[in-house]
C-alpha cells in the first residue's frame, strides 16, 4: 500500500513543484535541493516528485514553498476555479434556452 501523502503523486503535484521552482528562480532540482538543505528532500526525491512518481508530505510542501518564495497554499490552491465552461454544458444550456422559447411560443397560441 502506498503512503497517503498530503499532496499525492501525480501530474498536479509535479506541475506545482516545477512552477514553484521556476518562480523561485531555481533552474534545477539540484539547485533547489541545495538551497533547502532539508533532510529527506534531496535531488533524487524532488526529481521523483517532478516526474509524478512521488507525492509530498505537508511539511515538505511547506519547506519547498518557503524556499521558493511562494505561499504555503500554493500546493493546495484551486488554480482552475475559473476554468472555462465545459462545452457540453454550454450546449445543454443553449438547448434548454431554445426549449423554453418554444414552450413559451406554444403556450401563447
Amino acid at each position: 500500500m502506498s503512503p497517503s501523502y498530503a499532496h499525492p503523486a501525480g501530474e498536479a503535484t509535479a506541475r506545482r513543484l516545477v512552477a514553484a521552482r521556476a518562480l523561485g528562480g531555481f533552474k534545477s532540482v539540484l539547485a533547489l535541493a541545495q538551497a533547502m538543505d532539508f533532510e529527506g528532500l534531496r535531488e533524487s526525491t524532488l526529481r521523483r516528485v517532478e516526474l509524478a512518481g512521488r507525492g509530498l508530505w505537508s511539511h515538505e510542501a511547506e519547506v519547498i514553498a518557503e524556499t521558493c518564495g511562494v505561499p504555503a497554499a500554493f500546493f493546495e490552491a484551486d488554480f482552475f476555479a475559473s476554468r472555462p465552461a465545459d462545452p457540453v454544458e454550454v450546449r445543454l444550456e443553449a438547448v434548454e434556452r431554445r426549449l423554453a422559447i418554444i414552450e413559451r411560443l406554444e403556450a401563447s397560441r
